[in-house]
């Protein structure tokens, strides 16, 4: 049986959709930009809350910062930077709001809302191909750090990835990483990608989902593959495995001219995010702790699922091979050159 705490809300279920479709994200752009760029045109600063100071002393003024994240497992950092004082140290009071996809987190950044917001690459690196002008403001993790595998029932028919041709497989979102990645491996395995159906389900409700033979196979990330195995679920495999270990998976995002405005602050919140990380990465049980007080995750799960590996780098050559497999699986219109998000 699927566990209790896995039936939620729509509300909360959203919250753990990392994207959202290309579709509402060219949506929200077409609607966002041009305000932006006159904002641009006309000299008008998004709002920064004070004045920039040197990043290794804090300011006698604090800096007020909102920042759109996903109650999820892979944010645990900034909750522990914001606990334990390292963004206060440097002058930063951060706001934490939802942002539950890539079209929400870039509404928020491109309307001021948000200063900094979480997320895949693989919504924001669709939004700047369509002209939202983004940047990388804090790496937070490479696929290799993220406990990922596809899953089946037990008794599944299908016992090995080439055998995958025609199955019907869930999926977070349709335009995500994770579709990304499982169509690089089923096509290593020889499968025709184009017989596969993706289904876009919440994380929460794959499990079900298998259990009543809506989808064949899924793809889950912790503490959902932590369930999966101890229902007696089968990894066929981890998409985020060879050819994908090198792609840099999310981090935090800011718009260019927030960026250019405000180098110290940006500073500032990166050091304390990586802070927060890096303790984390050393302090497991610390990790562990935190997870229910921001999470729906209880304590019993937190205790025992496989915790994330947090990485401060994002190599430009790891991002455009990711944008190249998303023009590769038709999520992108052709080639889309990443350097502009590292431009700060």
């Amino acid at each position: 049986m699927v566990c209790q705490y896995l039936r939620r809300s729509r509300l909360e279920i959203a919250y753990y959709q990392y994207s959202y479709t290309g579709r509402r994200l060219d949506m929200l752009i077409r609607k966002l930009l041009p305000a932006f760029v006159a904002a641009l045109t006309l000299g008008m600063a998004m709002p920064a809350q004070s004045a920039d100071a040197p990043a290794e002393h804090a300011p006698a003024k604090i800096t007020n910062l909102t920042v759109g994240v996903l109650p999820i497992s892979d944010t645990v950092a900034v909750y522990i930077a914001d606990k334990q004082g390292l963004f206060a140290k440097r002058g930063l009071s951060i706001k934490v709001v939802p942002a539950p996809g890539g079209a929400a987190a870039t509404s928020g950044l491109l309307s001021g809302q948000m200063q900094f917001a979480f997320g895949s690459y693989v919504p924001f690196i669709l939004a700047a191909a369509k002209g939202a002008p983004l940047v990388l403001a804090s790496p937070t993790e490479m696929t290799s750090g993220v406990p990922s595998g596809l899953v089946v029932l037990a008794n599944s028919k299908y016992k090995k990835t080439a055998e995958l041709a025609g199955a019907k497989i869930a999926v977070s979102a349709l335009a995500n990483i994770g579709t990304v990645a499982i169509r690089e491996q089923i096509s290593a395995a020889g499968v025709d990608a184009a017989s596969i159906k993706y289904v876009a389900l919440p994380f929460p409700n794959m499990l079900a989902a298998l259990e009543h033979g809506q989808v064949d196979a899924a793809w889950l990330v912790e503490p959902f593959l932590t369930q999966a195995l101890e229902m007696g679920a089968r990894v066929l495999f981890n998409p985020f495995a060879a050819p994908m270990p090198d792609v840099p998976m999310a981090g935090y995002m800011a718009t260019k001219k927030y960026v250019a405005d405000n180098p110290q602050i940006v500073a500032r919140f990166n050091e304390a995010l990586q802070e927060g990380a890096d303790i984390a990465k050393k302090n497991p049980q610390t990790y562990r702790d935190m997870l229910p007080t921001y999470t729906k995750i209880p304590p019993t799960v937190a205790a025992k699922m496989q915790l994330n590996t947090f990485s401060s780098q994002a190599p430009q050559a790891g991002m455009q091979k990711l944008a190249d497999l998303m023009a590769k699986s038709k999520l992108l219109d052709g080639h889309f050159d990443v350097a502009p998000l590292y431009q700060h």
